[in-house]
């Protein structure tokens, strides 16, 4: 590498070409599209437009973020574990496009932007401190002034008493105010420093601390008395606590209207909720260990004019048509038990008949074994559109859901469910989404999805006893667009998962857009037919323990645009497994066992833009080498490193060759595996004048020998460079033999050879495997060298011909370099002696090795199959 740095012109070029690499602690996305499918988490997933920026292990902000493009909208910082000491949101502002900022780290104090030019544009700005206890992190008054567009902010992990009473005034535009784990006890704290914020629209409220909810006053802002704190422009309030034990009367009349309130109350705290000053609450979520008293509970929701429910409880659910009356408001219900030691079934089902506002129902209840919802119901239930159930019920029967005309979306996670019998969803003409996961279902029949036209979104995922899954058991789900399927299984006489996507999708495989598939803990063999071409972009998720034939599964996936093969095991990641990957631009590779990534592996990723190496097990190899480069230098794909071993390029280990030793990968290519420029410029000029002057001798001494002779030289030197490979060949048998004989190949040789098995022969024909378009005699010596045997066809056609004079020579020539039993010759017909005479290569050759007689007499055909077919076998280890 010294050599490179040498030379002007060439050092030019590489600063041009490494310009798109960013600091090894940032990965740059500019699609916001593409960012649900990266290994970033909450923060990514929160981004909505532009070029996005995410930095993870970050010390020193001021210096860590030095070739981060400055026209970046969104920034994800990760800080590294411990107290990073002052934080200045100034070293921000030469961001001016700025828009989204996420900090997740804990500072001893944060400044103001100060004097410089500010970030004009930020709206959205999140503070993650510690998730257990608070940063005891100082905040100036004003120290958010200067964001004029600000008007999300959310401050979660931090002290709020070591912030300063006015810490939030003169924001302009602040709408979206989020407070969470500041360990506070008094909710005053956090209302009386936001109550100035005139622009105020929507507040949440997260402190699992405070257990009374005593009347605000505001002392705290040293005025001459006490303001109660006054909220009226607010549109949305949500207020999350942990235990509250008491709350005093006109504790909350700062908040007439409450979008989620969410606590653990008893029936005591309930009632006082009544007299709390809330008019109205659009959410309630309780969590209580007491028996839900619904006469009571629906006095609440009638009252407060409560919309939706969540209440969770260690007691059965008892309720029926008559405890619901006052809850015919409600528009959403969420029940949950915990309860493991009843065991009798409480719920009625038929309630449902009298909430006829309710759209959403949630029902977890372990014990509860019955689903009788539309046995009852003489008129279709034309309200309910999701459906959520996790109850302990083995067996979905035929026409279960028929009533649910409008369900739109259903989930069934109870665990239990191993059968379902088909027509079950008769009737659910408008679903779709359906959630399987997460149960125990053994097969899929070909009419267990009838009937739902409108599917667009299938979830069997976690299913490990699926072990059948019948032909055409998803082709008249003609709208559907999403899968997921697994993790498969297969019976244990069965060593390999084998699964043909084209026999059970059909046309429809053509048509979807993301793919899930998931094995057990066996090998899994997938099969999409070569007819089968993506109309839509697809995304394509692999997860198991081995996947094979991966070049095959992806054949004609031209259009697959996402691809993530997940604790798969594959061994070298080579070209054939991308070649027609044309429209890819997301790979996630998460690979199980050590392997090679050779360079042809991306060459056909023409619109890769994010390359994901999870967890990156490489073998010491100079094949390897060219990774960590291509990875800093390549302008148009991201490579993101994700591992606990290695954070960084500079880290990544290798395995060596004796399976224990791990060197760092960066030294190991740089000490074994680079060359210097000048030497090989050098050696190529060399040997550059020395083939030259041999082309010259060779054409001088034996012109008319030169072309055979290059021919044999160019297979001399393909099988030379095969031997690296292991002795690997892509046919058993080369096949020379006339045209005129064709009829006899395809009648006899082919029968008897190809398609007896197994072992199955793969023979390599003229007529059928030759490239098209590529010159006759380069076709010839490929197709030979890449053969195992060479078997010769010879009549008095085949002497005739000199394209089998050219190919007989070429086999001989190699039967003498390799000196190895790979030339056999089989008569099609008795050949006279004068014949053979004028033939002295194919004459020598009868002479010193065994050949074979096609038999005139049927009845030694056999005998003659069977000699020759052991022979061309491939050896068994291979």
């Amino acid at each position: 590498m010294r050599g490179l740095f040498s030379k002007p012109v060439l050092l030019l070029l590489w600063i041009q070409s490494v310009y798109g690499w960013m600091h090894s602690k940032c990965y740059i996305y500019d699609n916001p599209e593409d960012i649900e499918y990266m290994p970033d988490g909450y923060c990514l997933h929160s981004v909505s437009k532009g070029v996005t920026a995410s930095c993870q292990y970050v010390t020193t902000i001021k210096e860590d973020f030095h070739g981060v493009p400055e026209n970046i909208n969104s920034l994800c910082i990760y800080m590294t574990d411990g107290n990073m000491g002052v934080m200045s949101l100034g070293f921000f502002s030469r961001f001016q496009d700025l828009e989204f900022l996420y900090i997740q780290g804990c500072f001893s104090q944060i400044l103001p932007i100060g004097n410089s030019q500010g970030l004009p544009n930020l709206q959205y700005m999140e503070l993650s401190g510690q998730y257990a206890g608070c940063c005891d992190c100082h905040i100036g008054p004003h120290t958010f002034r200067d964001l004029v567009k600000l008007s999300k902010l959310i401050i979660s992990g931090f002290r709020l008493s070591a912030m300063a009473p006015d810490v939030f005034n003169g924001i302009p535009n602040l709408r979206n105010v989020s407070i969470g784990n500041s360990c506070v006890k008094d909710l005053s704290e956090i209302l009386c420093r936001l109550m100035y914020i005139k622009s105020l629209t929507d507040l949440f409220v997260d402190a699992q601390e405070i257990q009374t909810l005593n009347q605000s006053n505001c002392p705290i802002l040293n005025t001459n008395e006490s303001m109660t704190p006054v909220f009226n422009n607010l549109t949305g309030c949500s207020l999350k606590f942990g235990e509250i034990t008491h709350i005093e009367e006109g504790a909350l009349a700062c908040f007439k209207n409450v979008t989620i309130f969410e606590s653990r109350l008893k029936k005591k705290q309930l009632l006082q909720l009544l007299l709390s000053g809330i008019k109205q609450i659009h959410l309630l979520t309780n969590t209580d260990n007491e028996h839900i008293d619904f006469k009571s509970l629906c006095n609440l929701v009638f009252l407060l004019s409560i919309k939706r429910i969540d209440f969770s409880t260690n007691n059965p659910i008892r309720f029926s048509m008559s405890s619901v009356d006052l809850c015919v408001g409600l528009e959403s219900i969420v029940l949950t038990t915990n309860h493991a030691f009843h065991r009798i079934s409480q719920i009625k089902w038929n309630f449902i008949s009298t909430l006829k506002n309710v759209e959403f129902l949630f029902v977890y209840d372990r014990i509860e074994n019955s689903l009788d919802l539309c046995s009852f119901q003489k008129q279709p239930i034309t309200w309910l559109t999701n459906l959520v159930l996790y109850l302990n019920i083995q067996i979905l029967f035929s026409n279960q859901f028929s009533c649910l005309v409008n369900l739109n979306f259903l989930r069934y996670n109870g665990k239990l469910l191993s059968n379902i019998e088909n027509y079950a969803f008769l009737g659910l003409t408008h679903l779709e989404y359906l959630d399987l996961s997460n149960n125990n279902i053994t097969h899929i029949h070909a009419n267990t999805f009838f009937g739902l036209h409108s599917l667009t979104w299938l979830d069997l995922r976690e299913n490990p006893l699926i072990c059948h899954i019948e032909a055409r058991s998803f082709t008249h789900l003609t709208s559907l667009r999403e899968v997921s399927l697994g993790k498969l299984n297969s019976p244990l006489t069965e060593p390999v998962i084998k699964l043909n996507l084209t026999l059970i999708f059909g046309d429809i495989l053509s048509q979807l857009t993301h793919l899930y598939i998931t094995s057990s803990m066996r090998p899994m063999y997938l099969i999409i037919g070569s007819n089968i071409e993506s109309k839509q972009n697809l995304s394509l998720i692999l997860k198991g323990q081995t996947v094979t034939s991966a070049d095959i599964i992806f054949h004609n996936l031209t259009k697959l645009e996402v691809l993530k093969l997940l604790d798969c095991k594959i061994y070298s990641m080579e070209g054939s497994l991308t070649k027609d990957l044309k429209s890819l631009k997301i790979l996630d590779l998460q690979i199980a066992n050590t392997y090679n990534v050779l360079y042809s592996f991306t060459e056909s990723l023409a619109s890769l833009k994010y390359l994901v190496l999870y967890e990156l097990h490489l073998f010491c190899s100079c094949d390897n080498a060219w990774l960590t480069a291509w990875a800093k230098r390549n302008r148009q794909v991201e490579v993101i490193l994700t591992s606990i071993r290695h954070i960084m390029w500079d880290n990544l280990t290798c395995l060596s060759d004796n399976g224990i030793d791990t060197p760092n990968f960066v030294k190991y290519t740089e000490a074994n595996c680079t060359t210097e420029i000048d030497f090989i410029l050098f050696t190529v000029t060399g040997l550059g004048v020395l083939f030259f002057m041999l082309v010259v001798f060779l054409h001088n001494m034996s012109g008319h020998y030169l072309l055979p002779l290059y021919h044999i030289t160019l297979g001399w030197l393909s099988e030379a460079m095969r031997s690296n490979t292991r002795g690997r060949y892509d046919y058993d048998t080369f096949v020379s033999y006339s045209g005129k004989d064709e009829l006899w190949v395809v009648e006899e040789l082919l029968p008897n050879l190809e398609q007896r098995g197994p072992p199955f022969l793969n023979l390599c024909l003229h007529s059928r495997d030759f490239q098209l378009g590529k010159d006759i005699v380069e076709n010839i010596t490929d197709s030979l060298y890449r053969s195992r045997h060479t078997l010769c066809l010879v009549s008095r056609h085949y002497l005739r011909s000199n394209w089998c004079s050219l190919e007989l020579k070429l086999a001989t020539a190699r039967l003498q370099v390799e000196q190895r039993d790979i030339l056999l010759l089989v008569f099609l017909e008795k050949i006279p002696p004068r014949w053979l005479s004028a033939h002295h290569r194919l004459a020598r050759l009868v002479k010193t090795r065994t050949y074979l007689d096609w038999p005139q007499d049927p009845h030694q055909h056999q005998a003659f199959w069977d000699r020759l077919w052991e022979k061309l076998k491939p050896p068994t280890d291979v």
